[in-house]
Formats: structure tokens, C-alpha cells, sequence
């Protein structure tokens, strides 16, 4: 978008994911279409709708099963400096992006009955945390939100991140 174009105020897409975890170190992840890497349940923002109800809904959508989403854990600006997919840099909607991610949980009795849209993601699972992380399973900026997530969600606090 050339400087002629831009609106004289900031217009930015908006995202939220969810950190399910189980245990101490387990978190719920899905296997990303476009990517191929592992990433926590998510998705943009429709137009007007807040962070939380972004959550709710998406990884209603992408897990096929009710969630409670809980308190913000991290708030991450996303800039084309974070290649979170091939081609990403040049795509007009990816960045930049506020990215909000929050603590949710499965309603009871719900795991056995999860199941992830046909082309958009590939599957889910458990991870634990560090396997998580690791290079190859998530992209590098995912795997830093992820674990800025799992430490504010221990901790009580809110993490603050910038690509």
C-alpha cells in the first residue's frame, strides 16, 4: 500500500487464540493448513467484534466443542517481521495484527468429541510446552507467544510482546 493509500488513522486486523492446557505443561494445539506448523487455536477478528468474543468463537469453529474463555494473557503486535507462513510478508491482511491470546477451557467431557475443520487444519493434539517449541513444530514467533502465554497464565500476570 503506497503512502497515497494509507487512511490518515491506523486500520489494523485483529486475532485471538486460545492456550488450553492440561496438567502442569500439556498445551492444546492444532496442525495449521496453510503452514503446516502447530499453532493454538485461533483465528481474525470479524468486523466489530471484540478479542474475546474472537476467541470464543474460533476455537469453537476449530474445535467443534463449547469453551470458556478465560483472562487475556498476552498481547502481541504482530508486524511483517514475523513470518508466520511462506509469502506471509506480501499478503495485505496478514500484518500488521494486534494478537490477543487468552486462557480457555474445554467444557467438560468435550476432548473425546474435538473435531478440527477439513482443509483449514490438519488436526490437533497435546503437546508438552518444550516439544512444542521445539523448531519445525511452530513457528518461531508462535512458539514465543506460546510460551509468554503458559508463564503469564502461571504466574497471574499479562505479557506484552512485539515481532
Amino acid at each position: 500500500m503506497s503512502e497515497t493509500e494509507r487512511p490518515g488513522r491506523a486500520v489494523f486486523s485483529t486475532a485471538a487464540g486460545g492456550l488450553i492446557t492440561r496438567g502442569d505443561t500439556e498445551v492444546l494445539l492444532v496442525h495449521h493448513g496453510r503452514s503446516r506448523t502447530w499453532v493454538v487455536p485461533g483465528g481474525k477478528a470479524e468486523w466489530d467484534e471484540a478479542p474475546a468474543a474472537t476467541c470464543a468463537r474460533e476455537l469453537s469453529e476449530e474445535l467443534g466443542v463449547p469453551v470458556t474463555v478465560g483472562r487475556l494473557l498476552v498481547y502481541n503486535w504482530m508486524t511483517t517481521k514475523a513470518e508466520l507462513f511462506p509469502g506471509a510478508a506480501a499478503n495485505p491482511s496478514a500484518y500488521p495484527c494486534h494478537v490477543f491470546t487468552f486462557h480457555a477451557t474445554l467444557a467438560p467431557g468435550t476432548e473425546e468429541r474435538i473435531r478440527t475443520p477439513d482443509g483449514e487444519l490438519l488436526g490437533w493434539r497435546w503437546w508438552d510446552l518444550d516439544q512444542a517449541c521445539a523448531p519445525g513444530v511452530m513457528e518461531r514467533y508462535n512458539a514465543r507467544n506460546l510460551r509468554a502465554a503458559h508463564t503469564a497464565l502461571r504466574g497471574g500476570g499479562t505479557a506484552y510482546l512485539e515481532s
